[in-house]
């Protein structure tokens, strides 16, 4: 157990910093007795490393994600901005490969989807739960819904649907390829002046 619990924290670390450092580290941990301090702070130091190691594309992508959770920047012209933005930055720093920016605008796109997915998840759980009052129908992708005619044109509002929540991030991934690559074709532009 002791042996799963080592090489699980060690996979927090960058496959480089295993490489050189990992055997060490492994020896280490294997020599003492693990406690809750010594985890975390394994823990800690393997998550910092990865983020000194990240691409710029999982950074943005973080930052905005820590956006949505304030205000949902999936329907602001800003998040598309910066899916050019680095869709122009990737294409600058690797040669104009209008291929690698539209990547890099599908990883900003998927890591800012990432909180709308877990939140599908967990409605389609039925750990979380919404204050809309639910109709009698269940509801897979649409938010509302005419009740009948009979008791009139008034709308049934649906508790927000799980699947709706766990696809919406991949429906925009077409969007965030096509920024990121027109964000490449400009960079490329720009090299090409230069």
């Amino acid at each position: 157990m002791k042996h799963w619990i080592v090489r699980t924290l060690l996979k927090l670390y960058p496959a480089p910093w295993r490489r050189e450092y990992g055997a060490e580290l492994e020896d280490m941990l294997l020599a003492r007795p693990l406690m809750v301090h010594i985890v975390g702070d394994v823990l800690r130091n393997g998550l910092w490393q990865r983020l000194r190691s990240a691409e710029p594309a999982m950074l943005v992508g973080l930052g905005m994600m820590l956006m949505a959770l304030v205000k949902h920047p999936l329907d602001t012209s800003p998040y598309l901005l910066v899916l050019f933005g680095c869709g122009l930055w990737t294409s600058l720093r690797h040669g104009g490969d209008s291929f690698k920016s539209g990547r890099t605008a599908i990883k900003i796109s998927i890591i800012v989807g990432i909180p709308v997915m877990i939140s599908g998840a967990l409605l389609w759980a039925g750990v979380l739960v919404t204050a809309i009052p639910v109709a009698k129908q269940l509801c897979w992708l649409r938010v509302s819904e005419p009740i009948s005619f009979w008791q009139g044109l008034k709308s049934a509002t649906c508790a927000p649907a799980p699947l709706g929540f766990l696809i919406s991030p991949l429906l925009m991934l077409p969007q965030a390829w096509l920024w990121g690559t027109l964000g490449g074709r400009f960079g490329r532009w720009i090299a090409s002046i230069r």
